[in-house]
């Protein structure tokens, strides 16, 4: 099973990544979800609603909610398709992202569009970031790190 976990964390990963490519240049938009612009929240449950369209409707979630959600479990160590969630500052939102390798994450940053940033980022990492792992596996979150190994 954790096999099969890791497989699935990795082709969420790599769709993260792939999206991203697609994304590149389009400004961050509040409350996107769709790829004409996305909010933070909007493209994590874009790519989740992809990878598990059986549960869709349970993954369209805002950040707050990927923070508490039971679908996932907090982690000490981050891997490869796990998300990265951020706390709310003062009256703001929180912020959340995918872990895309041992470096970094991708999210949707006002700043920046859809973008890869570095854990040591300035910014980001006094945030204090937590970690959580999605509970299930997918055979196209399996395709998809298949697919990433051919792409290699």
């Amino acid at each position: 099973m954790d096999q099969i976990r890791k497989q699935t964390g990795r082709g969420i990963a790599y769709k993260a990544v792939e999206l991203a490519e697609i994304m590149e240049g389009r400004p961050y938009k509040f409350g996107g979800k769709n790829r004409q612009g996305f909010d933070c929240s909007g493209f994590v449950s874009d790519i989740f609603m992809m990878l598990f369209p059986e549960k869709a409707n349970s993954l369209s979630m805002n950040a707050q909610s990927f923070a508490n959600s039971d679908l996932f479990e907090t982690v000490e160590t981050p891997k490869p398709g796990d998300i990265i969630c951020f706390k709310a500052t003062g009256n703001g939102p929180g912020h959340v992202g995918i872990v895309v390798d041992e470096y970094g994450w991708i999210g949707s940053q006002s700043s920046t569009g859809v973008a890869y940033v570095l854990f040591n980022n300035a910014y980001w990492s006094k945030r204090g970031p937590t970690f959580r792992r999605y509970l299930h596996s997918s055979p196209k979150a399996i395709q998809a790190y298949l697919n990433s190994i051919a792409a290699a």
